[in-house]
This record gives structure tokens, sequence and C-alpha cells, in this order.
């Protein structure tokens, strides 16, 4: 079987991670934030970095140890064996992949049709969802490189207008617009937490190409920390500057509220240079989604848990062609069924199911020293920090409705199809 090429390093692991963190949604969700939670909107980016810290730790620790591809599935089915591995691994690629990348591939089609109304509605929203993900399908199928690249491009041009949004913005804010007027429930501080979880989720879906990455041991956790570092500052400042500027008008641009906040710092040109960056980042996160999610299958399919089909390995690309197309066409089918808002929910849902079994797993992996080719990372206060991690997520999935609940509960119940399916049929192979 031909193999996987190892050629992603740190930076470009970590540019990746980035990319797929700032998809769309941070566009839109400043004012959902501040119209629930008020000035007090910046808490809960705040709290939901520091949740997903915890989480991001264990992944580094367990990225540290298990350096087989698939990323969070490895790290489950290495900890817990098939079943558990199978469960992350369908978790992986549906719910934190197949249907996040459509919710925001849902967000292009709404934000391009601000500068061509035909992409919103009817065949043109189909042909703008079918043509994003035909070029990015066919551009990782011609090699890991060139998905990296495009990838790196994206990342540095739609984070350089945010990041002036932060500096400039900050000599524009009304220091009134920041008072709290009433302190948030934790009901709705908890509901708010859980939407951000869909805004901050990227890093696992980044560490599936942990395939194709020089010296995974150090570069994964590495990598992982980086990039939700570097994201919690920026979504902090991005929320405080939109408060601080535009106040108690906030709310009520829920359609663009940062193209409305660089408006108000330096004039209509800032909403149009908005408007384009949002649909560069969205790009950049479709781009950096169709170059990782895709690995997940192929590992999948490698043990035995999917189709052997969709393990295939292009002969000259050495890329898993197989599983980029079938991802890109199920995405496609799931883009032009759904709602952002719907997709958003459902799979900010399932990845926090994903992520308490692989912060369970970074535990027993420590526990049992499983080791790499190098030093692992050692967890501060041993199983303290996974323990913690859990603790969270459970109390935040303790928020949802019982519609969520249920659904979230079936998506587990189909998840773990596949697995038993091959299990009547003789059993998968480990890793």
């Amino acid at each position: 079987m031909t193999a996987l090429e190892r050629v992603i390093g740190v930076r470009a692991l970590t540019l990746n991670a980035i990319n797929i963190i700032v998809g769309a949604s941070i566009f839109a969700v400043p004012a959902i934030v501040a119209g629930e939670l008020g000035a007090a909107g910046w808490l809960a980016f705040l709290l939901c970095g520091l949740g997903m810290g915890l989480a991001m730790f264990c992944f580094a620790a367990a990225g540290s140890r298990v350096t087989a591809e698939g990323g969070l599935y490895a790290y489950a089915e290495r900890a817990f064996g098939p079943f558990a591995g199978s469960l992350v691994g369908v978790m992986l690629w549906f719910p934190n992949g197949a249907l996040a990348t459509s919710a925001v591939c849902n967000l292009f089609a709404d934000t391009l049709g601000q500068v061509w109304p035909a992409a919103a509605v009817g065949g043109g929203r189909v042909l703008s969802i079918l043509l994003v993900y035909l070029v990015f399908a066919t551009i990782n199928v011609l090699g890991v490189k060139p998905g990296v690249r495009v990838s790196e491009l994206l990342t540095a041009v739609k984070l350089t207008p945010l990041v002036l949004i932060v500096v400039l913005g900050m000599f524009a804010i009304h220091p009134a617009n920041l008072r709290w007027t009433r302190m948030p429930s934790l009901a709705a501080l908890g509901q708010m937490i859980i939407l951000l979880n869909f805004t901050f989720q990227g890093s696992e879906g980044a560490i599936t190409t942990s395939g194709e990455v020089r010296d995974p041991a150090r570069a994964v956790p590495r990598s992982i920390l980086l990039s939700l570092g570097s994201v919690t500052l920026l979504y902090l400042g991005l929320q405080v500057v939109a408060q601080g500027v535009l106040g108690a008008e906030l709310p009520r641009h829920t359609a663009a509220p940062l193209a409305e906040t660089a408006a108000a710092i330096v004039g209509d040109w800032g909403r149009r240079t908005i408007v384009v960056t949002a649909l560069i980042s969205i790009l950049g996160y479709l781009a950096a989604d169709t170059l990782s999610t895709p690995r997940a299958i192929y590992a999948q399919a490698r043990g035995g848990l999917l189709p052997a089909g969709l393990a295939a390995v292009h002969p000259r690309f050495r890329t898993p062609y197989a599983a980029v197309i079938t991802y890109a066409l199920m995405a496609t089918a799931l883009a032009l069924s759904g709602t952002f808002r719907t997709l958003a929910i459902l799979s900010a849902a399932g990845s926090l199911t994903m992520y308490l079994i692989v912060c369970a797993a970074a535990a027993v992996l420590d526990r049992r020293d499983v080791r790499a080719d190098r030093e692992p990372i050692r967890l501060p206060g041993g199983v303290l920090i996974p323990i913690l991690a859990c603790v969270v997520i459970v109390a935040l999935l303790s928020t949802l409705g019982r519609r969520e609940l249920l659904a979230t509960l079936l998506m587990v119940v189909i998840a773990s199809l596949p697995y038993w399916i091959v299990r009547l049929r003789g059993g998968p192979r480990s890793l």
C-alpha cells in the first residue's frame, strides 16, 4: 500500500489549525453573544477558551504519546480499544467535520450573497456550494503540499484585517459601553459557551493529518497550544472592541457585526474590507477542513472500521484521494440541506462528546506511560487536568435542551453503528 508523505511541520500545522478555528462564525457570534450577555460577552469567550484549553492540554499530551494517523481517533483507540476509536473517529469526521463544514458553507453562500445576491438563493446557492467543494477537493487530491500552501496563504490574508480591527479599535472604544449592567445567569452563560465551542473548535481537526507530520510527537502538542492561545487572544480582542465601539447597537447587527465595527472605526471601506475578509476566512476554513478531516476517514478505513476502498492512496500524489472525494460529497449534501444555526449546535454537541472521550483517554495514556519516539508531555497534576476537562464538558452538555440532548444521543448511537457492523463481520483490526 502506498504510504502517506510526512511533509507538514510545526508552522504549517499551527497555521492550518488557526485556519480551521477562525472560520466564519466569529464574523457573526459577537452580536449573538452581546444580545444574550451584554457587555459581559467577553466572559463567555474567556471561559470557553479556558475550557477548550483544558481539553487541548489533554490532546497535546496524548499527541506526544501516540503519533499514528487519525489524531483523536488514534488516541482513543490506543487508550480504550477499537470501539472507542471507532466512535471518536466517526464523531471526528461527521459532527466535528461534515456538519461543521456544511454549516460554514451555508454562511459562505449567505455572505457571498451580499456581493452577488444570486449566490444566496436557488441555483446560484447550489452552484456556489458545489464549486467550493469541487475546487478544494481537487487541490487536496493533487497533493498535501498544495493543500498546505493554500491553507497557509488564506490564513495570513484573513488574519491581517482582524488583527487590525483589534489594534485600531482599541483607540475607538467608549469605556461606558464596556460597563456591565447585569450579571449573566449560569444558564445563559453555559448556552453561549456551547455556541462558542463551535467557534473555537478546530485544532483537533488539524491534527488528523498527524500521519503526514514531521516529528509528530513534538509538532502536534506545539501546534495545538500555539493555535488555541493565539485564537483566544484574537477572539477576546474582537469581542471587547465590537462591544466597546458599538455598545448597545452591537446585538442589532446580527448579519455582520465585525463589518459594522470596522465601519465605525475607519469608515465604509472598512465594512467592505471585512465582508471580503469574511469570504476569504470561510474559504480558508473550508480549504483547511478539506485537507484535514478526510484523514480521519482514511485512518478508520485502514483500521478496518470503514470500507477498505476509503483507505486508497493515490500512487502519484500520495494523498488519501478516496477519503477526500467521499468527504467532499458528504459535506456538499449536508450544506445543501441544512441551516447554519441547526448544523452548528449539533456539531458543537457532538464535538463535546468526542472531547469527553479523548480527555479521558489522555489520562489513561499517561497512566500507562505510552510513548512514541521522544519524551512525552507530562500533564501537571497527573490526571487532574483530564478530570477537570471532563467535569467542564459534562457541565456544558447539561445545559443543552431536551431536543439537543436527544439529537446528541442519536448521533452517538449512529456513530457506533460502523463498529458493530464490522464486529458482526469478524471484528476490526487495531491500529
